[in-house]
């Protein structure tokens, strides 16, 4: 994959390369990890009106490190969880202290790996991911481990601005949910679609800072996102500047604790040649997959897009591998119609070679550790005048938490409050629950 200058200029989205939703998270249908187990495709059956859970209550451990004790909810039929985990560090999350129930309302985005809902807690709205879990019990071991994953990389970048904020945590007998910040504008993907064409410059120079910040502080927390596209960055209006939007990086089922990984993940239009090749990466192809949203930024769709329409290449008839095959020998074409600064900054982070690439630009501590820096970022002429004191106060502050151990990995010492049946049965009375509406049911 290379890329070269060209005057090219294709500035319509193609509407089979990002798969359109209502409102909220969408994936792409290229998205996948060839190293989890897939969940099937989610159901629903009408929930029963009564249940014969007891009323009786019981005081539940304080979870290790979680300043709040969690609400344990009772077991009726299949829709109550059985367990619920409040962020400390959201403050949307007190409205679950007094609201007893959550309402479920329409499907606003689904993929290989969940649904999710729009909800109403009280007054406010928030969504809803739900990832059903496996009949096996060896799968489910499997996945009780990714979700644990998902759910330390959320929380631990969770108060990141232009990351999607983490609310809560709980389960069913049949779905792992993650209660999140409603972003009501959807996704980029949608947006770019919606609106037919690229982003006004001012406000994909404001983008593209949000979220390189908000990938490094991924990076510097210790984990990779593994998935970082269009599909999984959602819009919401700015508080400071009324016209302009704001990022939102979500969607952390594919990312992992480390530096460094060897499989094959992602969204195929945003994996980096390393990634396609199966050779073994690190935070070098995130920057890779934020370079092709940029790309989408300015020209409104994908290099991939752009060269399967030059092609005459339909992508929804080629085979899996087929498509593997012709995303390995993409030319990335930056059209001229782009400014100089825009060309350079594309250039400067899709290179081929992966220590090239502009955000992997290395720092050496006086410990001997090495990091990625921003600092090429702040200095490149794309993103001059964007002001990173905000944000990098918020860095420093996640820092500073995850040292205390108020967020960050899961370990021994602490994990997600599953209770037993006895004690689900015995928190029924003072237990929040799920409503669905009278048309939605949850079946096999």
């Amino acid at each position: 994959m290379s890329v070269e200058n060209t005057r090219t200029d294709v500035l319509v989205p193609n509407p089979r390369t990002v798969r359109k939703s209502r409102k909220g998270t969408i994936r792409s249908r290229e998205s996948y990890d060839e190293s989890q187990v897939k969940c099937g495709k989610q159901k629903y059956v009408s929930r029963a009106e009564t249940h014969t859970a007891t009323k009786a209550k019981t005081e539940q451990p304080a979870e290790p490190q979680i300043e709040d004790e969690p609400i344990l909810i009772p077991e009726v039929g299949t829709v109550v969880p059985d367990s619920f985990w409040m962020n400390p560090l959201c403050k949307k999350a007190v409205v679950f202290k007094v609201c007893h129930i959550i309402q479920i309302g329409e499907a606003i985005g689904q993929g290989s790996f969940g649904t999710v809902f729009k909800i109403s807690i009280g007054r406010e709205t928030a969504a809803l991911k739900c990832v059903q879990k496996s009949t096996a019990t060896q799968d489910q071991q499997r996945e009780l481990s990714k979700v644990k994953c998902e759910f330390s990389v959320w929380r631990a970048v969770s108060e990141h601005p232009n990351v999607v904020s983490l609310i809560g945590f709980l389960q069913t007998d049949r779905n792992w949910c993650f209660v999140m910040e409603f972003a009501p504008l959807g996704s980029l993907s949608h947006y770019l679609k919606d609106t037919g064409g690229p982003l006004e410059i001012d406000q994909s120079r404001r983008l593209a800072a949000q979220l390189a910040h908000a990938i490094h502080c991924v990076h510097e927390m210790g984990f990779l996102h593994r998935d970082v596209s269009c599909s999984n960055i959602l819009l919401v209006k700015s508080t400071t500047h009324p016209k302009m939007l704001d990022a939102k990086l979500t969607d952390f089922g594919l990312s992992i604790k480390g530096q460094t990984s060897s499989s094959r993940c992602g969204s195929l239009a945003y994996m980096s040649p390393e990634v396609l090749e199966r050779s073994p990466y690190a935070t070098d192809a995130d920057w890779w997959s934020y370079g092709i949203v940029v790309y989408c930024m300015f020209v409104g769709r994908t290099p991939l897009s752009v060269y399967a329409k030059k092609k005459h290449i339909e992508l929804s008839s080629l085979s899996r591998e087929m498509r593997y095959e012709l995303a390995k020998n993409v030319t990335i074409h930056i059209t001229r119609q782009l400014n100089a600064e825009q060309r350079a900054f594309l250039i400067d982070i899709l290179r081929d070679n992966p220590v090239e690439r502009l955000g992997v630009w290395r720092f050496s501590h006086s410990d001997g550790r090495v990091s990625d820096t921003l600092e090429p970022f702040r200095r490149h002429k794309f993103l001059a005048g964007f002001d990173w004191a905000n944000l990098d106060a918020v860095g420093t502050k996640l820092k500073q938490q995850q040292r205390q151990g108020r967020s960050g990995p899961l370990d021994s010492k602490e994990d997600l409050q599953l209770p037993s049946l006895e004690e689900r049965l015995q928190s029924a009375a003072c237990s929040p629950k799920l409503k669905f509406p009278h048309d939605r049911s949850l079946s096999d």
